[in-house]
């Protein structure tokens, strides 16, 4: 009888304690490389995969994959392309404050596929090796007098634009 007077209160104050404990782990935020920009993106699981749209005006880029484990492979493809390729004008703040900190990580988790030693040229190769491998789509989104209307966007035509002075 005595052992469980005694465990019962041990048991109770590990539970209570188990409550008012900050957690252990850090929740990642898995939008928390876009900085400044990210209220205007939104990340949502859908069609058993995932998208990420980023929609600064009536107008966005969408970006999706078909897996439900491509979550992380979306978040750096939308990064990197709107850090490096997207022709948005108002992705110069975001370019130039925010960009620099996260890119080198986002990088290195591809460096085995995209070896390249100029950020643009591991970045383009990344966008590359992600949309033909893990099958990233992107496309342009318009919301026009109530009506969405979506059309596919052309991954090397949108490069070779954002290559040009």
């Amino acid at each position: 009888m005595r052992t469980r007077t005694l465990i019962l209160p041990v048991l109770l104050v590990s539970a209570v304690a188990a409550f008012a404990a900050p957690p252990s782990a850090e929740v990642r935020d898995p939008l928390g490389p876009f900085g400044s920009i990210r209220e205007k993106l939104k990340l949502r699981s859908e069609y058993g995969g995932w998208s990420l749209e980023y929609c600064p005006d009536n107008t966005c880029e969408r970006f999706t994959c078909n897996s439900s484990s491509c979550q992380g492979t979306l978040i750096d493809f939308g990064f990197l392309y709107l850090a490096h390729v997207s022709g948005y004008a108002d992705l110069a703040e975001f370019r130039r404050k925010d960009v620099p900190g996260p890119t080198p990580s986002v990088l290195a988790k591809h460096k085995t596929a995209c070896p390249q030693s100029a950020y643009r040229d591991a970045a383009v190769c990344i966008l590359r090796e992600l949309h033909k491998k893990d099958r990233v789509r992107v496309s342009f989104v318009r919301h026009d007098e109530g009506e969405r209307n979506e059309g596919s966007v052309d991954l090397e035509q949108e490069i070779q634009r954002s290559t040009k002075p």
